[in-house]
């Protein structure tokens, strides 16, 4: 999870939306060779275009698109070897015995658990079935796993039409033990991706052109154990104790206790998961220059589909797990400890999905008179996303931008985002985000022009309203829901009759809104020497309108649950910098150093 500038609310989302060649998508499931482009949007004046769901900032991701040339064809491969990069140590089986018996004799007792000839068989090791030493980390992890990914791609194009191609795929094992080669009823844990991209820019006539692109990514997974098993496996192997039981009995059944279940056993005897996940972003762009009335003016019309779906399918079992002692003769004794002989059953029930459909138009301007400098932009939006089987989330947006440049160096500019969401009620839905922003480029006066130390230096500065509709809570809390509850009693203690029926929710709230988040910034980018570069920045945000629960305001005798209300406020500020230096040493050869740090 990603956070821009710490954390805003308390209630709702802190999480900035991820925006993919203009649309709202997932990065979750790109491959970085098909990334030409990401930037972190923080700022008001970059975010406030982006209405109610640009107050955590904006993730923007732009794809790699062909250029002007023959076809180059560039293939890449990767293969290496991933390990933790820590795990507990944990004390052996005599460690812990003779610290055990240590804390006891602390406590007043008198005979310890652990005998002087338990504690030899442990230390020694001569019985590793009744007095067992085990690492239970290293029987369920390996130390290391391999990774790979291979990558071609076809780059190309004329000036009426640019392509850019990918066939990618990833795959790397887990750490965990390769449990499906250890029994039938498991299988080896993997994780494979196939990612396909196809950017095309066509220019139809000299004024209309069209842009097609598509990605599709096929995500394969396996993973050992079912998932009640697997449900708090990394806490089992933190609890259970060295010499809680083998790993497996003399006779080659699993070991187990009635509290612990065996770690082993659990990847290997209790089923496995797999799931299928599919994502495909789809988006057709038609532009139209209007130089015909104005030069520098175009249209543009987009139309763009994001889905992804994962569906699992689970074969899951129990067995048996058994503890051992020995008889007077030092034969083996077993007692079932846990668990039952079972068979695999399937199930083929979940899945998840999400789509998100969206519309756009918008109008871009762009022209240079002398030493004055113009662009702008104007956009409507369409949004309609869709999870599972709720109703679509919808957005409506209007807004723009435009900037004005004075002799190259003096900046000035506006954004404005104007957006409603179907989540609040009539009245509340739409909300209104003015930015401004300043720069002066001062390495561009005289007095620096020449100075050969600073070859580029900027001041900038800008400040305005953003708005969060994730705001948490239920969805839809300007209406009354009532709910079928059960427990009101009726009749005499002796006779008590419980009661179902319709009762009343949380109380509504009808006017409740978006989150509003003021933001000012100034910074500073500069680059020195030609292979120094700086970017610092201060920062302040207010952040307002955040849901809370009015216990201290509102009487709890009015007989019913309290509604969320706007009353939060969190305000944060901090600094922000960046520095990277670059160099060559060799006509083949470069490399940079970036370090970058963060304070909030």
């Amino acid at each position: 999870v990603v956070f821009g500038r710490g954390l805003s609310t308390f209630t709702g989302s802190n999480t900035p939306i991820v925006i993919i060649d203009g649309f709202e998508s997932t990065i979750d499931h790109l491959s970085v060779n098909e990334i030409d482009r990401i930037e972190f949007l923080k700022d008001a004046s970059a975010t406030a275009v982006y209405g109610l769901r640009g107050a955590n900032g904006v993730i923007s991701v732009t794809t790699k698109k062909g250029v002007v040339s023959p076809l180059r064809i560039t293939f890449q491969a990767q293969a290496g070897m991933q390990q933790a990069m820590n795990t507990p140590k944990y004390l052996d089986s005599y460690n812990f015995a003779a610290l055990y018996n240590e804390a006891e004799r602390n406590n007043g007792v008198t005979v310890p658990t652990y005998s002087a000839d338990a504690l030899e068989s442990y230390r020694t090791g001569s019985d590793p079935y009744l007095y067992p030493s085990v690492d239970w980390y290293r029987e369920v992890m390996r130390k290391t796993s391999p990774v790979y990914n291979a990558a071609l791609s076809f780059t190309g194009g004329s000036e009426s039409v640019k392509y850019y191609v990918l066939l990618d795929v990833m795959g790397n094992e887990s750490l965990l033990r390769r449990a499906g080669s250890l029994s039938e009823n498991s299988k080896n844990p993997k994780y494979n991706r196939y990612n396909v991209r196809s950017n095309l820019d066509i220019k139809v006539t000299d004024d209309f052109s069209a842009a097609v692109k598509v990605g599709v990514s096929v995500e394969d997974n396996d993973m050992p154990g079912s998932r009640a098993a697997m449900s708090g496996f990394f806490d089992l192997l933190d609890m259970v104790n060295p010499n809680s039981f083998p790993v497996t009995n003399l006779n080659g059944s699993y070991g187990g206790n009635s509290r612990f279940n065996n770690p082993l056993g659990i990847l290997t005897e209790t089923g496995y998961v797999t799931s299928n996940a599919r994502t495909l972003n789809a988006q057709l762009r038609l532009t139209e220059k209007l130089d015909v009335l104005t030069p520098g003016l175009s249209v543009s019309g987009i139309i763009s589909f994001n889905n992804y779906h994962i569906g699992y399918s689970e074969k899951a079992k129990d067995y048996e797990r058994y503890s051992m002692t020995r008889d007077d003769s030092g034969n083996p004794v077993y007692q079932i400890a846990g668990g039952q002989k079972g068979t695999l059953v399937g199930n083929e029930s979940e899945s998840s999905q999400w789509r998100i459909f969206s519309l756009q138009g918008r109008a871009d301007y762009e022209r240079r008179f002398g030493i004055h400098a113009v662009e702008g932009m104007a956009f409507f939006s369409y949004d309609e996303r869709t999870v599972d089987k709720s109703d679509p989330y919808r957005h409506i947006g209007f807004g723009g931008r435009v900037s004005y440049t004075l002799m190259k160096r003096y900046i000035a500019g506006f954004s404005l985002g104007i957006e409603s969401s179907e989540v609040f009620d009539r009245g509340r839905r739409t909300g209104i985000f003015p930015a401004g922003a300043l720069a002066w480029i001062i390495s561009d006066e005289d007095f620096l022009k020449e100075n050969s130390l600073v070859n580029f230096l900027k001041l900038r500065a800008s400040y305005g309203l953003t708005g969060n509709d994730n705001i948490g809570g239920r969805r839809f809390m300007y209406k009354q829901n009532y709910i079928y509850r059960s427990g009101y009693p009726l009749g005499t203690a002796s006779a008590v009759n419980v009661v179902r029926g319709i009762s009343q929710d949380a109380i509504a709230n009808p006017d409740v809104t978006w989150e509003r988040d003021l933001k000012f910034n100034i910074g500073l980018d500069a680059t020195v020497i030609d292979r120094l570069y700086l970017s610092a920045d201060y920062f302040s945000n207010r952040r307002s309108n955040i849901l809370c629960i009015p216990y201290n305001t509102v009487p709890s005798f009015i007989g019913g649950e309290l509604p969320y209300m706007n009353l939060g406020k969190v305000s944060g500020h901090g600094f922000e910098i960046s520095t990277r230096w670059s160099d060559t040493f060799s006509r083949h050869g470069s490399y940079y150093v970036a370090v970058s740090a963060a304070m909030a």
